[in-house]
């Protein structure tokens, strides 16, 4: 399974998109980024199944939450930056 990680500024920020996204019925685990893909060191993302992906984008665009970047997992373990 495909998952996407919205990566956020702080942990706050991920908080906050986590529980916007919850209540939109999506599901989303805040986790620390992993080091393949944050830039400036440490932070922390937001995983969403790739079922949800669409749904999440909008729904975060919605209320005004911009990641920082957004990358996919695939199943082989390599990782793809998604241009939003």
């Amino acid at each position: 399974m495909t998952y996407y990680f919205f990566v956020c500024r702080s942990l706050t920020y991920a908080q906050n998109a986590q529980r916007t996204l919850e209540r939109s019925n999506i599901t989303a685990f805040v986790t620390r980024a992993p080091q393949t893909i944050t830039i400036d060191g440490c932070g922390y993302c937001v995983k969403v199944p790739g079922r949800h992906f669409i749904k999440a984008l909008e729904t975060l665009k919605n209320t005004e939450i911009y990641p920082k970047n957004v990358f996919a997992l695939y199943d082989d373990g390599s990782y793809f930056e998604v241009d939003i």
